[in-house]
Parts: structure tokens; sequence; C-alpha cells
């Protein structure tokens, strides 16, 4: 349903060592949604990294099914050819579902958010003590 959202993500090395946290407040939208808002934030925070290959990991089914063209929302469109677009400047990408158990951190990053702060909030160090 509709109400206030947040998304919030990780960037991993390859030995799955911290590069950056990040979250966002979305005001209302849905939840497929934030985890697309999820997806490009996280993608538009690679290229000063000098990354050539992406694993997305996400426990949503649907953003997945959106961004590998299977029934994407009208509303979704717009964001999906952003995602599109940054992943065409990436050499490799693959994107897989997780069970949301796997995605804590991406979730507790997230539920920093404070409400009605806005803008793209990162995390040089893991907020949650990890």
């Amino acid at each position: 349903e509709n109400g206030f959202v947040a998304t919030g993500g990780v960037l991993w090395d390859r030995s799955e060592g911290w590069i950056l946290g990040y979250n966002r407040h979305l005001r209302f939208c849905f939840v497929t949604e934030a985890e697309l808002w999820g997806i490009k934030d996280g993608l538009e925070l690679l290229p000063e990294r000098n990354y050539d290959s992406v694993l997305i990991q996400t426990d949503s089914i649907e953003a997945i099914n959106a961004i590998q063209g299977q029934a994407p929302n009208s509303s979704d469109l717009i964001l999906i050819r952003r995602i599109y677009q940054l992943l065409s400047r990436i050499e490799h990408w693959i994107i897989r579902h997780i069970p949301r158990e796997d995605n804590k951190e991406a979730d507790g990053i997230a539920k920093l958010v404070q409400e009605k702060r806005e803008g793209l909030q990162v995390f040089e160090s893991s907020p949650l003590g990890n």
C-alpha cells in the first residue's frame, strides 16, 4: 500500500568489504518503486568508484521483473529507463533475488531515514555498527 517509504542499500566489494551505504526518504510510493529507487541510487554512486561489474541483489522479485521488462508499472517507467541508462555504462551486471533475511543491512539502513529528510544520505562506514 502507499505510505511513508524509505529506501536503502549497501555497496560491497568482491570480498564483501564495506564500500558505502545509503538511504533516502521517498514520501509516499509503492514498495516496488522504493526498491527501484534504491537500485538507481546505488548505480548512481558507482561511476566515481570505477567499477566495471555489478551484482545487484534485492529481496523484491517485482523490482527484478520490472528491470527485466516483465510487466513494469507505468509509474515506474521513467525510473526503469534511468536504471537502464546507468546499467549501459557498466560492462557486466547481474540482478539476483535474495531472501529478505539476507538483506538485513540494507533494510536497517533504510530504517535510519528520519521522517521528511530530503535527499540521498551516504554512509562511509556502517551506521549499524557492523
